[in-house]
């Protein structure tokens, strides 16, 4: 039974994270769609919360027809940033400070720097939700001009934590906006953006687990399985197809009188 988001936040949280848990930890080719539809979809809010008007479909068109080397233009940026927060490659808090000043276009400054250095530290310590709340209040403390870096970290500081192969998007998509602006507060004690973000991240665990649920039970994710081990067993040599086919029994031939 899915947590009721509206009653005890922290343990709704808890729960939710848990139930995406086992999803986020497997190494399933699923898993790979399911990161990039999130991306999509914490891309399309995002882009909505900084002024732009594209939709998912818009943002979907504008990357493939995008030519590798072009402009993919302000809402092509955001979902850029955000299926690059899907990547394994995403947990490497070495490439933060390159990677994240390319994808939001920021200047590297002193207070970007104790951003990251701070999210490297988190990353690596204890704690997990706790970790995570941290980083986002710290962000938008030190770098207000940029709302989708709090957010970019918080899954991906969450993600090291629980020990993820990459980052799960997850947090864009359901924190209000003037929960995030008042998330510094928590830094002087306020619990008022711990409950939020749990909340927020309750919402968005709930929404990740049934969009998993929906690709799993798909005939179109069924039939591209089903091609999938039609070409794991051609790749097979001779010998081992013949061992794996199922032994039928020799046709009888009625004798004539």
């Amino acid at each position: 039974m899915r947590p009721d988001p509206r009653q005890r936040p922290h343990s709704s949280r808890g729960a939710a994270l848990a139930a995406i848990h086992p999803i986020a930890r497997a190494e399933h080719p699923l898993g790979l769609l399911w990161r990039q539809r999130l991306s999509l979809s914490n891309a399309a809010a995002v882009a909505r919360q900084v002024g732009r008007t594209e939709d998912e479909a818009a943002l979907r068109d504008a990357w493939y027809l995008t030519r590798d080397g072009d402009n993919p233009g302000p809402g092509g940026r955001i979902l850029s940033a955000w299926r690059a927060l899907s990547g394994r490659a995403a947990l490497s808090c070495e490439s933060w400070p390159q990677r994240l000043s390319a994808a939001f276009e920021l200047r590297q400054d002193a207070a970007l720097d104790e951003v990251i250095a701070r999210a490297t530290k988190l990353a690596q310590g204890e704690g997990t939700f706790a970790a995570a709340a941290e980083i986002a209040a710290l962000s938008m403390n030190l770098r207000p001009d940029c709302e989708p870096l709090a957010l970019w970290l918080a899954d991906a500081v969450l993600a090291q934590r629980l020990k993820w192969p990459a980052p799960v998007p997850l947090i864009a998509k359901e924190v209000r906006r003037a929960d995030l602006r008042g998330a510094p507060r928590h830094l002087e004690g306020d619990g008022a953006w711990l409950t939020a973000l749990s909340l927020a991240y309750a919402r968005a665990a709930a929404s990740a687990s049934d969009l998993y649920a929906a690709a799993s039970h798909d005939p179109r994710h069924r039939r591209a399985k089903t091609a999938l081990q039609g070409c794991r067993s051609h790749r097979r040599d001779p010998a081992e197809r013949r061992r794996a086919a199922p032994v039928r029994a020799p046709r009888r031939t009625r004798r004539r009188t």
